[in-house]
């Protein structure tokens, strides 16, 4: 009840500026000035009235009695992160409910696909053993006109049948495909999913424990590994992307934004993966970091639950 009534209080704030607002100091005064105005409660329920009124009265009474100015500005920063915590909760909740129906679209795409499939085998079944009868008419050459015709017949109906059913499997593969692809942007897919994600994604930041697993052993002996605290870092950097390796970033520190230009430039070309459990969750790092929908999806989860301190952006 307290997120979703925080939530309308930030939606009545001006909710298409938000973004703009959280960067300016007077933001805590917007908050502060909530229910001033009776029309910001328009529609609500009395017991949700009751919650954000005194959820208002609260803020008020700690930050304007309790609290000297100083600390009202650095409320007005804690807003921020505020709001970035309850966006991703019902970003979250959003994925997960829209990915329910996309489940079922995949199941019913495959139980098509395989129909399919079984249906073209009995046609080239049907198909060969047309042809052997062909072959074995052939070899007694005693075969009149009317045969003859009616077999071609029989060979063309088969032909175009077997083309539709190549056609249909075809739309229906790469039906399923798209599909997946959608569902494979899924955060918690993702997670328990580490070794579809070099089909998948271009720009990925991963975990420490995925990344040094023995899912990815493999991928780490075609990889150039560079760590930040390397005094060579920048060189090793630059032959990754001189000789078009993968490139594995470690002990990332949050004074180091070079890395996610780096990051950007590569991440049409090939595969890039970083060590994201040394950023504890740094709000800024993460925005810098957020270079495609599947490499910021993938960095919220990790900060929610590869870091060692669990922060959430």
């Amino acid at each position: 009840m307290y997120i979703f009534g925080v939530r309308r209080c930030i939606e009545d704030t001006e909710w298409g500026y938000l973004q703009g607002y959280l960067k300016r100091d007077d933001f805590i005064a917007k908050v502060l000035s909530f229910g001033d105005n009776n029309s910001s409660l328009d529609g609500c329920d009395d017991a949700s009235k009751d919650v954000f009124t005194r959820i208002i009265r609260n803020i008020k009474a700690c930050l304007l009695d309790k609290y000297s100015f100083e600390k009202v500005e650095n409320a007005s920063k804690t807003c921020a992160v505020l709001y970035k915590w309850i966006y991703s909760i019902i970003k979250k909740e959003e994925v997960l409910t829209e990915l329910i129906p996309l489940r079922n679209e995949v199941e019913n795409i495959e139980e098509g696909l395989l129909k399919n499939k079984r249906e073209m085998g009995l046609k080239i079944q049907e198909f060969n053993s047309v042809v052997e009868r062909i072959s074995n008419i052939e070899k007694s050459k005693d075969i009149s006109e009317k045969e003859s015709e009616d077999i071609k017949m029989n060979i063309g109906m088969l032909t175009k049948e077997l083309t539709v059913l190549e056609s249909i499997l075809f739309r229906f593969e790469k039906e399923s495909v798209e599909w997946k692809y959608i569902e494979f942007k899924n955060p918690l897919f993702i997670i328990d999913n580490p070794n579809i994600l070099l089909e998948y994604f271009k720009s990925i930041f991963i975990d420490r424990n995925v990344l040094f697993s023995e899912d990815f052993s493999e991928f780490r002996k075609e990889s150039i590994e560079v760590s930040m605290k390397d005094v060579n870092a920048r060189k090793g950097i630059n032959n990754a992307e001189y000789f078009n390796r993968n490139l594995i970033i470690t002990d990332v520190d949050k004074h180091e934004p070079e890395v996610y230009d780096v990051l950007k430039r590569k991440m049409d070309r090939y595969y890039s993966y970083a060590d994201a459990c040394s950023l504890d969750g740094n709000a800024n790092i993460a925005e810098r970091s957020m270079l495609s929908y599947g490499g910021a999806l993938l960095f919220r989860v990790i900060l929610e639950t590869g870091s060692k301190k669990k922060h959430i952006i």
